[in-house]
């Protein structure tokens, strides 16, 4: 992680005291290995009444710090439960769930599972929440200014960027056409 940049790099240095403070004042001890995805480490952990959680520490990124209200949103019903949050901090701690993975399903019971919880998920947006098509919009900007030997399919590229003008829609078009984004 640290390779990806000075503020990478700081936040991996600070990562140390960062989850032994949270510890401490979380009164929260460690129960595993800890283990990382792309913008986050996850440290298994135990409240003081013997529970088992999860402590969550993100990288502080704009697509990462309202993780906290939709999971507070969602309450534990479809996605897995907040107990506790430091948005200053990108810090929560998260109800520890069962190992299991889709990909060891078969793939009708797979489906199954993300449908239902697709009812679940499906609820209105809280007002503070970036939309998804300003992500999108900006995500085809990108890929619309990549050059024109870039190591990707140039016909891949334009597929991409036309899928999303169509998902993002008309009013993406019609700022575009203004000269705003």
């Amino acid at each position: 992680m640290a390779r990806r940049g000075p503020d990478w790099a700081d936040w991996v240095a600070r990562l140390p005291g960062l989850l032994a403070g949270l510890l401490g004042e979380w009164e929260l001890s460690s129960d595993g290995l800890l283990m990382h995805g792309y913008v986050a480490v996850v440290a298994p952990v135990r409240t003081t009444g013997g529970t088992p959680a999860a402590l969550k520490v993100s990288f502080p990124d704009e697509e990462s710090e309202h993780e906290h209200l939709a999971l507070q949103r969602w309450g534990g019903r479809g996605a897995v439960r907040m107990l506790r949050a430091d948005p200053n901090r990108s810090a929560m701690l998260l109800e520890r769930l069962h190992q299991e993975r889709l990909l060891e399903l078969w793939d009708l019971e797979a489906c199954a599972v993300v449908a239902g919880l697709y009812e679940l998920l499906h609820v209105p947006a809280l007002p503070q929440l970036r939309l998804l098509t300003s992500y999108v919009e900006r995500w085809a900007d990108e890929m619309e200014a990549l050059p024109r030997n870039a190591p990707l399919p140039r016909r891949l590229v334009e597929q991409a960027i036309s899928a999303s003008r169509d998902w993002a829609g008309p009013r993406s078009v019609l700022r575009r056409s203004r000269g705003s984004s």
